[in-house]
């Protein structure tokens, strides 16, 4: 089993519940909220949320519940239920959000949201939550959006690392993180709200240097 460096398994144990409980978001300070800036890439670009325009081609992209079945939202069951969901997100001072844009097709297929945070004297992503539409899954747009918000989170934000988490049997998501270079330093029982049973929680963490050093060794090959 791998494991991060001591350092980053402690700084990720003060954060987490107790037994059966979905581990909180750590109580630090956010940085100073800003509109998200747009990430060009190939496959995808990431712009701003927009809760009016995007709202109805996404509740019918998120209308099958498996899409829900791994998260910690509520599956909305209307458009309207859909914008109000999504301009939470956005009104959300702690969260820094986009939609995912397929380059072809110039329609959104995903969303990202991640949670910037000051702890201590460093700046870390939280958490990082992807949802990305069935109909580009296993083309490339999911693991281009990510490198792009990694890219900002690392170079643009100064972040020391990432953190996220994935259920256990969420194996798809977990293999995904692992593909990018994220580390598990944690796994733990909870209850899963989304299908009411406890099951264990996978947490990850990428740091600066793990993914800079990707990078460097991507371009030689």
């Amino acid at each position: 089993m791998e494991t991060a460096s001591a350092g980053s398994a402690r700084r990720l144990e003060k954060i987490l519940a107790r037994p059966g409980e979905i581990p909180p978001n750590p109580p630090m300070k956010t940085p100073t909220a800003k509109k998200p800036p747009v990430l060009k890439g190939t496959l995808v670009t990431l712009r701003p949320l927009d809760p009016a325009k995007d709202a109805p081609g996404w509740f019918e992209d998120t209308i099958d519940p498996d899409l829900w079945k791994w998260t910690d939202d509520t599956q909305p069951k209307t458009a309207a239920e859909t914008r109000a969901q999504l301009e939470s997100w956005v009104k959300n001072p702690d969260l820094t959000v986009w939609a995912v844009i397929d380059t072809a097709s110039k329609r959104m297929v995903g969303t990202v949201r991640v949670e910037p945070r000051h702890d201590d004297d460093r700046v870390i992503i939280a958490d990082q939550v992807n949802q990305i539409s069935r109909s580009v899954w296993r083309k490339g747009h999911h693991k281009e959006a990510c490198q792009l918000v990694f890219d900002w989170a690392f170079k643009d934000m100064g972040a020391e690392e990432i953190r996220t988490k994935a259920w256990a049997p969420n194996d798809n998501s977990w293999r995904s993180m692992e593909a990018l270079g994220f580390v598990k330093v944690r796994e733990g029982g909870y209850m899963n709200p989304g299908v009411g049973v406890p099951m264990p929680m996978r947490h990850y963490v990428l740091t600066r240097k793990q993914w800079m050093g990707q990078k460097k060794g991507s371009l030689k090959r």
